[in-house]
């Protein structure tokens, strides 16, 4: 018995050590690294180029960052809408969130991100912001529609699949 707690007081020294030593802190170099990239002349920004990066710019999306020919950067469209594309001709209005997690299937919930991430690419949207999840926070409800329903589980596995779709779409 007193081998054994010998030992385990042996065991947790050697661990301790090594925590209190910091060689678990140590990262694995990554090239080029972040810091080192934002350093190369090509990519300094003008203080315009910046302010318009963060502030948005007026354009056909919900939301919009201005193109930057000299590095190019060709912008970025946000779009939200958990029905289809929004303000846009020849668009599918698709079933709402809570139809869709109403039905129970995962492959129809898969089936109808699918067709929402190819359209909304189609329409040369960058981002969207496709689903709403269940905040639970207010019996009222509110946005309940564009949700998958109250129920987290289900939720989570709409949610899941209809992002799995839009990410293989690469939107």
């Amino acid at each position: 018995m007193a081998r054994v707690q010998c030992l385990l007081a042996l065991l947790a020294s050697t661990h301790l050590a090594i925590a209190q030593n910091g060689s678990h802190f140590k990262m694995i170099p990554v090239y080029p690294s972040p810091p080192m990239t934002g350093k190369n002349d090509d990519f300094k920004l003008t203080l315009e180029e910046k302010s318009s990066l963060v502030d948005g710019t007026d354009g056909p999306c919900g939301g919009n960052i201005a193109p930057i020919p000299r590095l190019s950067f060709k912008g970025i469209c946000l779009q939200d809408s958990p029905l289809g594309v929004r303000e846009a001709d020849f668009v599918t209005t698709f079933p709402p969130g809570i139809t869709a997690g109403a039905s129970f299937d995962r492959a129809m919930i898969r089936e109808r991100g699918l067709l929402m991430a190819e359209e909304f690419r189609a329409k040369g949207i960058n981002i969207a912001w496709p689903v709403a999840g269940p905040l639970g926070r207010s019996a009222l409800g509110g946005r309940n529609w564009e949700g998958f329903g109250a129920d987290p589980y289900l939720a989570g596995i709409a949610v899941s699949e209809t992002i799995a779709a839009f990410t293989e779409h690469g939107v």
